[in-house]
């Protein structure tokens, strides 16, 4: 049955002329139900930059591996979602196996009533309080040790080359899993990484070339290429609002630290028709490095720009593009990398950091 937006009649975010109900594509989030064997009688009732669309898949650990070169779009084929219609007959199933299958993970923490988004912080780590907010989840996040291990790697002095890696989600655990680092790019400044549909995180560092300090458009863009893969592959354990772009910054013994994330899903589908338009796409780009520039002083020839405008100034940018969108901005010693908090940065005033409740 076509979808269709009235007045005039137009295909969701494609009107030409004025539109008073433009409309665009609403994703609607939908849930895949299994049987589980909960023990007893079984009645049988019971997925900055520049970077680029390669990936690679070999599926055995419920996401591709992060090594493989794919020279198309496809990203291969990956384990996704696992199915436990006839797990492993248990006859001592340990406090909190609610499925039956010997083992306590994050399928029981869900069927437990628990939100996806605190399971998966539970997964990796994360204390009570820590996965009851977007904070603490962050915190729980970037507290892995092999995620902190790299965003040490990353933050090191490496000239005028950026350095990534990317967060993956195993689909059957909700362990987070780290790509290597890569750097350079045979000589680029720029370095790449692909994204696919159990990427929930892009991680890389602006070095001393790269002049404003805070997110590019491009850096902004990934997000919701990660949310394409998500949807051309049709299965992904990942929540679209835990999807997650960070940033790190070294310059003269100053250090950053930064995140940005979506506030809802309407925003989502906003910047999925920005990427997906290449006019769109280009005045996007257009409007944040113009907006980095303002703090430029013409009367002294310098360049008055600090991280607190350049965030106003994005804030600004996404506020008239209709996309809810945080930054968050951690609180830790930069000397052993022990991160104490992340805090939000408020919206009408970028000085102020605002503890998640």
């Amino acid at each position: 049955m076509p979808c269709g937006c009235a007045t005039p009649p137009h295909a969701p975010g494609e009107c030409n002329g004025p539109c008073s109900s433009p409309g665009y594509w609403e994703m609607i989030p939908t849930y895949q139900c299994f049987p589980f064997d909960f023990g007893g009688n079984n009645d049988g009732s019971n997925n900055s930059t520049n970077t680029n669309d390669n990936g690679t898949g070999d599926g055995d650990d419920g996401v591709p591996n992060p090594n493989g070169p794919n020279d198309g779009e496809d990203d291969g084929s990956y384990t996704t979602i696992v199915d436990d219609s006839n797990p492993e007959q248990c006859d001592n199933p340990p406090p909190g196996d609610l499925n039956g299958d010997c083992v306590v993970d994050i399928k029981d923490c869900i069927l437990s009533g628990n939100s996806p988004e605190f399971c998966e912080c539970k997964a990796n780590g994360g204390s009570d309080t820590d996965c009851a907010n977007e904070c603490g989840r962050l915190k729980a996040l970037s507290d892995v040790p092999s995620i902190k291990s790299k965003l040490q790697t990353v933050q090191q002095d490496s000239g005028n080359h950026e350095k990534i890696f990317r967060i993956d989600i195993n689909s059957n655990t909700g362990e987070y899993l780290p790509s290597p680092i890569i750097e350079d790019n045979n000589g680029s400044n720029h370095a790449n990484i692909s994204v696919h549909h159990q990427t929930t995180a892009v991680v890389h560092s602006h070095p001393t070339s790269v002049k404003y300090k805070m997110f590019s458009a491009d850096d902004i863009l990934k997000l919701v290429q990660i949310v394409q893969r998500i949807q051309d592959f049709g299965v992904s354990t990942v929540q679209y609002l835990n999807i997650t772009q960070m940033v790190v910054y070294r310059e003269n013994n100053t250090f950053g630290f930064f995140a940005i994330r979506f506030d809802d899903i309407q925003s989502i589908q906003v910047l999925l028709h920005v990427r997906n338009n290449k006019r769109k796409q280009r005045e996007f780009k257009r409007r944040i490095k113009n907006a980095y520039q303002n703090d430029w002083n013409y009367s002294t020839y310098t360049d008055e720009t600090t991280i607190s405008k350049q965030q106003a100034h994005l804030y600004e940018v996404l506020e008239d593009y209709g996309l809810n969108m945080t930054i968050f901005e951690v609180n830790f010693n930069a000397e052993d990398w022990n991160i104490d908090s992340w805090d939000k940065v408020d919206k009408n005033d970028t000085t102020i950091k605002i503890p998640c409740t």
